[in-house]
């Protein structure tokens, strides 16, 4: 079984207040945030994590069970809300079946989460160690980025001291700005990558 994990961002100019009003009014919200802390006291009590630190409301994504959620073209169907506009960053094939979906909020934005479920993708076995016809080894380091066991040597290319100015000029730049320009901007930088 292959599972995929897509995002896909929302455009919700006219519902934005619906998303944002939804946990507290629909009742699958409220019980998939209920089964989180269950989960989450589960984990603390059998010694697999620390006590669990609970957040706003509205830094919890909002989690569509399988079954729950369409998707035609560039638009999606979500229980309660209706259809919706979306940005379609990858295609969804028919034959995928669409699983979780979770709407979450970041800065100024909302997006869509979904993981689908391909039966197509066939499972990846390793080889075993006799069928190997070469192997080599790899050591990281600081001077040499890279040693293999072959003896090559990868060398640095020391990124920091080449990007240095350009890095000075635009932090100056930088320390000009606005909290709020600044804040959005740093959204923007972390969606690219």
């Amino acid at each position: 079984m292959n599972v995929l994990l897509y995002g896909f961002q929302v455009s919700t100019t006219s519902r934005k207040d619906k998303i944002a009003n939804l946990p507290k009014h629909w009742f699958s919200v409220k019980l998939s945030a209920s089964i989180r802390t269950n989960k989450a006291f589960k984990n603390f009590f059998s010694g697999r994590a620390k006590f669990p630190r609970f957040k706003k409301t509205r830094d919890v994504g909002i989690e569509f069970k399988p079954g729950t959620v369409r998707i035609q073209g560039n638009k999606i169907q979500f229980p309660k809300l209706g259809w919706m506009k979306f940005f379609d960053s990858r295609d969804i094939t028919p034959n995928w079946e669409i699983r979780t979906v979770t709407i979450t909020r970041d800065i100024d934005d909302w997006y869509v989460s979904v993981l689908l479920k391909d039966e197509t993708i066939p499972d990846y076995h390793p080889k075993p160690a006799s069928e190997l016809q070469t192997i080599v080894g790899c050591d990281v380091g600081i001077k040499k980025i890279a040693a293999l066991s072959n003896g090559e040597m990868i060398p640095n290319p020391k990124i920091a001291q080449k990007l240095e100015r350009r890095l000075r000029i635009r932090q100056r730049r930088l320390s000009r700005w606005s909290a709020v320009k600044l804040r959005q901007y740093c959204g923007r930088v972390s969606l690219r990558r």
